[in-house]
């Protein structure tokens, strides 16, 4: 045997070795879970736990499998705190405590300074039901569903403080409610416009449609929805003067300084004006086509009004 295979055999028997002791202190490293404990829990049955829980009596204990565990216990909604703690146990391995913390169950809410909104209204938008647990997630959409419910009657500074108070596992949520004044639509502020006078378009805006229930910027219904009707009440003024393509291109809104009132601004892109062309009639029979021309409410050359053209077509039907 030569030398360089000499040392080759001798690198190779010295990694084999190495590999050997390696694994073995590795095995040693990594002992078997001999039993799972849950601690603190008073409301959430142990089974629960353990079947979410990735930590089970017989497998080799792995960190990985710790931080698992404690993340998916943790989407359960459940706890506030949760710790998992080993031990050796007296024949060997390891003995996990899985401790948690719960969150007290809902007895009830109460709710405090709603003088406009009735209490039964509220209940109605609540997201947290008897028995549920009182997370903070919890809170946090029921108090968004009721401010949603006063921006909806137009109180758009309305803001909700809660309190808990826990007794032996249950709560009482406490929602305070400072409601605000309504906010009201002071003046639109139009950019862009060249064309229609600016008392026409604001008369347009501020008009009750027939669909509509009240005047919004009265009632203080500043839902965008509403704010969104408003435009297209100032479109539809645009087509009268033949702007057909006119549209509201921008919106910006802000408060008056005691927040009483909310003011708008809103950017339009008037484009290019229509003008009446030549009218032809086809398919009449009963009427002349001068009989139709007297009818029809636009003339040649004149600004295509759209309503003026909508009417003329509903009397000709």
């Amino acid at each position: 045997m030569n030398s360089n295979k000499h040392y080759s055999y001798l690198f190779f028997t010295l990694l084999m070795v190495l590999f050997v002791s390696l694994t073995h202190v590795h095995a040693q490293s990594t002992p078997p879970i001999t039993d799972v404990l849950i601690d603190g829990n008073a409301n959430v049955d142990d089974t629960l736990i353990r079947s979410v829980s990735t930590l089970k009596s017989g497998n080799l204990y792995n960190p990985r499998d710790v931080a698992t565990s404690i993340k998916q216990l943790y989407r359960l909604g459940l706890f506030s705190d949760i710790k998992i703690y080993a031990s050796e146990g007296p024949t060997g391995g390891v003995i996990l405590t899985i401790s948690v913390r719960e969150y007290p169950l809902l007895d009830r809410i109460e709710f405090k300074g709603n003088d406009k909104v009735k209490s039964k209204d509220l209940e109605r938008e609540n997201f947290i039901f008897q028995g549920q647990a009182v997370s903070p997630f919890r809170v946090t959409l029921a108090k968004e569903k009721l401010l949603k419910l006063y921006r909806e009657k137009g109180y758009l500074l309305a803001d909700v403080d809660e309190g808990i108070f826990v007794t032996e596992g249950t709560a009482v949520l406490e929602l305070t409610i400072a409601e605000g004044k309504k906010v009201k639509l002071g003046e639109i502020f139009v950019a862009g416009n060249r064309s229609v006078p600016d008392q026409a378009l604001a008369n347009a805006m501020k008009k009750k449609s027939d669909a509509e229930e009240e005047l919004f910027w009265k009632e203080g219904d500043l839902r965008r929805e509403r704010v969104l009707d408003t435009f297209e009440k100032a479109t539809e003024e645009y087509r009268k003067y033949g702007f057909r393509s006119a549209r509201v291109t921008s919106d910006s809104l802000w408060y008056s300084d005691d927040k009483s009132k909310m003011y708008m601004k809103i950017d339009v892109a008037e484009g290019e004006k229509s003008i009446m062309g030549t009218l032809a009639f086809e398919g009449n029979t009963v009427f002349t086509d001068d009989q139709l021309h007297s009818i029809f409410a636009l003339k040649e050359g004149e600004v295509f009004n759209e309503t003026k053209y909508g009417e003329t077509l509903g009397k000709l039907v």
